[in-house]
């Protein structure tokens, strides 16, 4: 079973990207422990096999989102962004008992 990586490319002046990199580390391995551990729980898989979906302006990703959990069913959703797109995650997410995990990349990150 997968996950869903849901990234906004241009929070932070567009350190999100960068951030995900880093995360990911250069063979595709997590660099940060929890993550590392997270990925070798055979429930959530590698990140190899987690599907990405990029915030737009125009808000279509919201139903892209809402499409991925409805059908592929994610046992958890790694998110990398600012407080805005945070938002708009969790009003969707409401609707689904999947774990979040906020990455904040933002300017301010004043709620994560």
């Amino acid at each position: 079973m997968s996950g869903l990586i849901v990234l906004n490319p241009v929070s932070g002046s567009g350190q999100a990207r960068e951030i995900l990199k880093a995360i990911l580390g250069k063979d595709g391995k997590p660099l940060s422990p929890f993550l590392g551990k997270l990925c070798e729980n055979e429930k959530y898989g590698s990140f190899e096999k987690w599907n990405l979906i990029e915030t737009k302006a125009n808000r279509v990703w919201k139903e892209e989102v809402r499409s991925f959990l409805s059908i592929r069913k994610p046992k958890a959703v790694l998110a990398i962004g600012g407080d805005g797109a945070f938002k708009d995650l969790a009003s969707i997410m409401v609707d689904f008992k999947i774990p979040l995990i906020p990455i904040p990349a933002g300017r301010g990150n004043d709620w994560v």
